[in-house]
C-alpha cells in the first residue's frame, strides 16, 4: 500500500480546483489562520494561561473551523486519504 501524500502549490483561483498539487487562496488562508491560532494557543499554554486540556479543546475547535489539510493529516483525520487507502486494500 502506498502512503497517501498531497503536495500543494497556491493558485489564484477562488475555489479549490480539485487537482493534485493545487491549493486555492482561501484554502491557503485557512491553513495559515489555523497555524497562527494554534501558535497563539501554544504560547498561552507555555505561559500557564491555559492547561493541556484547554489546548486540546482549542485545537478541536480550530480543526472544525478551518479544516486545515496539513492539520488534519497531523491529527490523523484525513478521511479522504483513509477512504482511498481502504479502497486500494479491497
Amino acid at each position: 500500500m502506498m502512503p497517501c501524500r498531497r503536495w500543494f502549490s497556491v493558485t489564484g483561483s477562488a475555489t479549490d480546483s480539485g487537482e493534485a498539487g493545487q491549493m486555492s487562496q482561501e484554502r491557503f488562508r485557512a491553513e495559515k489562520l489555523y497555524y497562527i491560532s494554534l501558535s497563539i494557543a501554544k504560547s498561552m499554554l507555555e505561559k500557564d494561561v491555559i492547561d493541556q486540556e484547554m489546548l486540546a479543546v482549542i485545537n478541536e475547535k480550530l480543526l472544525e473551523k478551518y479544516h486545515p489539510v496539513m492539520g488534519m493529516l497531523l491529527a490523523g483525520r484525513d478521511t479522504a486519504c483513509r477512504s482511498a487507502e481502504a479502497g486500494a486494500e479491497v
